[in-house]
């Protein structure tokens, strides 16, 4: 047990790791001929000051950077097909899913229960295991799940692949600072 329910097993550890990236502008994608997808929102933002400091029950950074990126890419929740989510617990996918707006608050569980958040259900969380699969090497997390998204867009996932994905969200947060919800959350819109 390290923190009621919480097991080990339900806790990712930090690790190392390495992920990339290429941005190409379309001029460069259409010359040369390589797989792309668009990138139709990205926004990164940071915690607001509470007297609380982090909560583990829910992540305003994390609800006002998907509205931005909701705005910014013209669609809503419902038309995505797959998100990466900042899963480091077992607990945090389930905050997330409200969180991103996919369930509403007090809702996670049972988003979980009737399959919503997996394949065959509405949206598929994770796909690639998530933190508690491939460990948590920090600077590389963000990277890995656009890699992911990349990958699952193309159809090229392999026996992760989520079948028809068309719209891809990644959703990560970090740098936890004293008397702030956490330092910065990014959240990015892919699409094909």
């Amino acid at each position: 047990m390290i923190a009621e329910p919480l097991t080990r097993n339900m806790c990712c550890p930090v690790s190392d790791g390495a992920a990339a990236v290429l941005i190409a502008s379309p001029e460069y994608v259409e010359r040369t001929g390589i797989p792309a997808v668009a990138i139709d929102a990205s926004v990164v933002n940071s915690g607001k000051r509470t007297r609380f400091g982090l909560v583990d029950y829910e992540s305003e950074m994390s609800t006002r950077a998907a509205a931005a990126a909701y705005e910014q890419a013209s669609i809503g929740p419902e038309d995505v097909d797959l998100c990466e989510t900042h899963d480091p617990f077992a607990i945090a996918e389930i905050v997330h899913y409200e969180d991103l707006g996919f369930c509403d608050r007090g809702e996670g569980g049972s988003f979980v229960e009737e399959g919503r958040s997996d394949y065959g259900g509405e949206i598929v969380f994770s796909p690639s295991g998530g933190l508690l699969a491939k460990g948590h090497p920090l600077g590389a997390t963000g990277v890995s799940q656009i890699a992911e998204s990349y990958w699952q867009l193309l159809g090229q996932a392999g026996e992760r692949q989520v079948e028809g994905a068309r719209v891809a969200m990644t959703h990560t947060v970090g740098g936890g600072v004293s008397g702030l919800e956490s330092g910065a959350c990014s959240v990015h819109v892919l699409s094909v």
